[in-house]
C-alpha cells in the first residue's frame, strides 16, 4: 500500500461522498425497514471515524 505525504482535498471530498453513497445503498439493501438502516449506518460511521 503506498502513502502519499500529501493530501487533495478535493479528492478526498469526492471519494468520502462516493463512500457515503455506497453505504447508504448497501444498508439500504441489506435492511427491511429505515429504522434498521439507520442504525446500521450510524454503526458503521462510529467504527470508521
Amino acid at each position: 500500500m503506498v502513502n502519499f505525504t500529501w493530501k487533495d482535498p478535493k479528492l478526498e471530498d469526492r471519494n468520502g461522498k462516493i463512500v457515503e453513497y455506497i453505504i447508504e445503498i448497501t444498508v439500504q439493501a441489506m435492511t427491511e425497514t429505515k429504522k434498521e438502516g439507520m442504525k446500521a449506518k450510524m454503526a458503521f460511521k462510529s467504527i470508521t471515524c
